[in-house]
């Protein structure tokens, strides 16, 4: 099954439980007869048919591609760190783009990884941040290291792209004017919309920060098409679902927003307790 398929069919169950009615998928349009144009999925609501399509969102230009090669070559250096300096709490920081294409990954994670274990050994304890070159890695990394006697870790993180926000409008908007499109013929048929927006950004956006994003692109965006727009926090596990738009209410008129996000929480924390 897709990835889009899984977090369709996640949106329903989680619609399920927080509005105590059935929702389910009936039918997949585009699956099942691709190039004529149809929408990802038909959903019962409540005895009601709903046409939803589902895209995916870039923080900015090229990012999931970004992540893709940040969680193979950065990220494991959260659990060689921390295993090498357990006095320490460290953050690294790398710029956006900085993994290039061309290189075994596996060899510049090694290398990455042992060029910041040394380097820490040699920095002093606080707060600052320090800029550092290691050799025979192509691109800068930010240092800190701080003294603790519990908990010690390594946090990664990337620097956030000078206009991440424009790029990260623009990209709500190219998704309001693209899917809308795909919904248009199911509006004009008298069936409601529904478009998921989903970001699986592990650093740089917040479900507060998407929302803020899509509120501005709707603005100069044209949704008389689509009745209801939801996004989807992808980086969580399991996923966790925003309305940003009800009907003719756009975030932050959306109360049911803080609603999901409370019902998400109690779902997620107390029921594992």
């Amino acid at each position: 099954m897709s990835r889009e398929a899984l977090i369709i069919l996640q949106f329903c169950e989680k619609l399920q439980v927080i509005e105590r009615r059935e929702v389910r998928v009936t039918s997949w349009p585009d699956r099942e007869r691709p190039g004529h144009g149809g929408c990802d999925a038909i959903v019962s609501r409540g005895g009601e048919a709903f046409a939803l399509e589902h895209t995916s969102i870039d923080s900015y230009r090229g990012q999931r591609e970004d992540s893709a090669r940040f969680i193979k070559v950065v990220a494991p250096l959260e659990q060689s760190v921390e295993q090498a300096h357990p006095d320490s709490y460290v953050r690294i920081v790398v710029p956006v783009h900085a993994i290039p294409t061309g290189r075994n990954w596996s060899e510049l994670a090694t290398t990455l990884a042992e060029g910041c274990i040394e380097t820490i050994a040699e920095l002093p304890f606080g707060s600052e941040s320090h800029e550092v070159y290691l050799k025979g890695v192509p691109f800068r990394v930010l240092i800190s290291r701080e003294k603790v006697a519990r908990n010690p870790g390594c946090h990664v993180m990337r620097l956030s792209p000078p206009n991440r926000d424009v790029e990260l409008q623009s990209d709500m908007c190219r998704a309001i004017r693209d899917k809308g499109e795909t919904l248009a013929p199911y509006k004009r048929a008298g069936k409601k919309t529904i478009l998921l927006l989903e970001s699986d950004d592990i650093a740089l956006v917040n479900a507060i920060s998407l929302a803020q994003a899509f509120s501005t692109a709707a603005a100069s965006e044209n949704l008389s098409g689509i009745d209801e727009v939801y996004l989807a926090e992808a980086d969580r596990e399991p996923v966790w679902f925003y309305p940003v738009k009800m009907g003719g209410r756009i975030y932050p008129e959306v109360p049911e927003f803080e609603e999901y996000r409370s019902a998400q929480y109690e779902l997620t924390y107390y029921d594992e307790q």
